[in-house]
């Protein structure tokens, strides 16, 4: 039985290779009185080596090593005739090549990269630590995803929706988030990302630092950036269209401390805002009550306050009811 398994250890490690419990096994077996059974898969070798040219010098010593391993005795075998005969080089060679030393651990085969995702629902926020000591703020409907393997050779998440980082500084390893096939790099900075799947338009926007914002295909090509960002300048990206604007730093990021903001969107658009801050679903009596902007900050208020600050500049009336909210009037041009 441990005849048949050597042979079968043996074979597998020449054509595939073994992982670290099979190594550890085969070694094991190889201390047995039982190599006889390496006859013919040796032999096997040895034919189809007999049409090679060429030495190794080190071959004969790492296949010496190997023999000193498994202490075969060298009587009449057929491993003992091939060791004097003046072409056994070329078998060392070519068994040096083909057969790992088996004094040596063998690959283990690479681990499956496991990844995490921390999600937040609508009218929820949350604040992660990433292991480097980074600090996500995710706002509703968001979530980030970063593999186990996350501040070793890289620093990389995905985003979907909206956050706040706060990136630890670490010269060695740029801090990426990649959201709707782009890119934001950093050294170590705060800057807001917002990039939810309905939005016209991608946004980032830095408080500190310097941010690189560019296409993720296009990461590592040199000088290949859509823009360099410094404090209090945003990115917007829409249709492939790059625009950049100044804004007010004290506002980056507001949404964190409960304040929500409106610079003339329109009712639709605000209807997105409002359904992800507070978890409810707005439905429109007129469309063209869509049509009707807003400006305006409001912090920490209910829903029903806020609809009736925006009811005074537009004329509509609305109903809530539990997770429902019902907007009625004649809408705007």
């Amino acid at each position: 039985m441990e005849a048949q398994r050597l042979e079968i250890l043996f074979i597998r490690h020449v054509e595939q290779g073994l992982n670290e419990e099979e190594h550890q096994e085969l070694l094991a077996l190889l201390e047995a009185d039982n190599l006889d059974v390496l006859d013919e898969p040796l032999k096997r070798l040895w034919n189809e080596a007999l049409g090679l040219r060429g030495t190794d010098d080190k071959a004969e010593q790492r296949i010496k090593l190997v023999m000193d391993k498994v202490n075969r005795p060298l009587r009449t075998g057929l491993l003992r005739r091939l060791w004097w005969i003046p072409a056994a080089v070329v078998f060392l060679a070519v068994f040096a090549v083909l057969y790992r030393p088996l004094s040596k651990p063998l690959p283990v085969a690479e681990k499956a990269r496991v990844f995490s995702t921390i999600s937040t629902g609508p009218g929820l926020k949350k604040i992660v630590r990433l292991p480097d000591g980074t600090a996500v703020f995710l706002n509703s409907a968001s979530s980030i995803t970063y593999a186990d393997d996350y501040n070793g050779s890289q620093r990389k998440v995905s985003l979907k929706g909206e956050a706040f980082f706060q990136v630890v500084k670490d010269p060695a390893k740029p801090f990426v988030v990649e959201f709707n096939g782009l890119y934001t790099r950093v050294l170590g900075t705060s800057f807001n990302v917002n990039a939810y799947p309905e939005n016209k338009a991608d946004e980032v926007t830095v408080s500190t630092g310097k941010v690189e914002v560019g296409k993720m295909k296009y990461i590592t090509l040199k000088d290949s950036m859509l823009a360099v960002l410094d404090p209090g300048r945003q990115f917007s990206y829409s249709d492939g269209k790059v625009s950049l604007s100044a804004v007010d730093i004290t506002g980056i990021g507001d949404w964190k401390q409960g304040v929500i903001r409106f610079k003339g969107e329109n009712f639709a658009e605000v209807a997105l805002r409002l359904e992800k801050w507070y978890n409810v679903k707005i439905r429109f009596d007129h469309q063209g009550l869509k049509n009707c902007r807003f400006r305006g900050t409001f912090k920490n208020l209910s829903l029903q306050k806020v609809l009736s600050l925006l009811q005074k500049s537009s004329d509509f009336t609305f109903q809530i009811n539990q997770q429902q909210v019902f907007i009625k009037g004649k809408g705007c041009l």
